[in-house]
């Protein structure tokens, strides 16, 4: 996989950034059990703080073998959680459960598995495209489609890709957990699934990607590379955060790095100031860089420079 997308880059002469994804993930995908997560499903894959803390199962079954639940998308209703026990008060016994074990209000995991508890409540209860209830809908009727969001990035939908439609179903699994399966061999006319049915694991989640010397790319040229990316080996199924636009409540978008207070909740997912993302370069060159916002500018979607700490190169023309 990191062979195929360094000959991308030189092919392509683009620098592309990335978050790692869990090695599990990747050993599904190239068995043939587990999909890449597309933008149309919302939920996080499981995490450790799933397991520990919130009844999730340690293992389901894929493709007829038993794996881990790390890194696959899984649901079930947040523990606690009952007719006779709403938001409020499932989250105070989540409290109890984790001062019996010990976990007291000064601890960094109090807030974590705190966090999480509502992160999940906030899955369960949505119902915006993409997340639990409109997936159990889309789940009666069979078919999911599986669209890249590119409004999300401001891109016009008029140079992208039509819509792709799949199988969509949910599977049981234990501790009252669902599990999403996805059929990319799907006959719309018929309704059936050609292929296997597939979980759904953790996505690519692409930091940036740009021109050899960093630049925005146009929107053309974005689709177009994006779209190879989502053919290829790494399976791509959405744009870069670098140009993903945040709505807030005054109806404005989230992107200037000096003028938006907001803007720290999107440098996160940009890993700002941490070690490490992957890059790969246009000499096909793996690199270990970190994101420096001293030195990066962001005027909107095609016009922004990302200072990369350990990047290749360029000479200058």
């Amino acid at each position: 996989m990191l062979h195929d997308l360094a000959n991308f880059c030189r092919q392509n002469r683009v620098v592309v950034t990335l978050r790692s994804r869990a090695f599990d993930a990747i050993d599904l995908i190239e068995r043939g059990l587990s999909v890449v997560k597309p933008a149309a499903i919302k939920l996080k894959t499981v995490s450790q703080i799933d397991l520990d803390w919130l009844g999730f199962p340690a293992e389901v079954s894929v493709g007829g073998q038993d794996v881990s639940t790390i890194g696959q998308v899984v649901f079930r209703e947040p523990i606690y959680l009952s007719a006779d026990c709403a938001a409020d008060c499932a989250l105070a016994e989540l409290e109890r459960s984790m001062r019996a074990r010990g976990i007291t209000e000064d601890s960094p995991e109090w807030l974590q598995v705190r966090d999480r508890w509502e992160q999940r409540y906030g899955e369960w209860v949505n119902k915006g495209f993409g997340y639990i209830p409109q997936l159990e809908d889309a789940a009666k009727q069979g078919e999911l489609t599986l669209d890249w969001h590119w409004q999300e990035n401001h891109i016009d939908p008029s140079i992208t890709q039509s819509p792709e439609t799949v199988g969509f179903r949910m599977a049981k699994g234990p501790n009252g957990s669902s599990i999403p399966e996805v059929c990319p061999e799907w006959s719309v006319a018929a309704k059936i699934c050609t292929g296997a049915w597939r979980s759904v694991t953790g996505d690519v989640d692409l930091v940036s990607v740009q021109a050899a010397d960093l630049s925005a790319l146009s929107d053309r040229r974005y689709v177009n590379v994006l779209e190879k990316l989502g053919a290829s080996s790494l399976d791509v199924q959405h744009p870069a955060t670098a140009t993903w636009y945040s709505e807030l409540n005054d109806g404005s978008y989230l992107f200037d790095a000096k003028n938006i207070a907001q803007f720290p909740d999107k440098s996160k997912y940009l890993m700002a100031g941490k070690c490490c993302l992957l890059q790969i370069g246009a000499d096909g060159v793996p690199r270990e860089v970190m994101l420096d916002l001293n030195g990066s500018s962001f005027t909107d979607k095609n016009d922004y420079y990302l200072n990369y700490v350990g990047r290749e190169m360029v000479p200058a023309p």
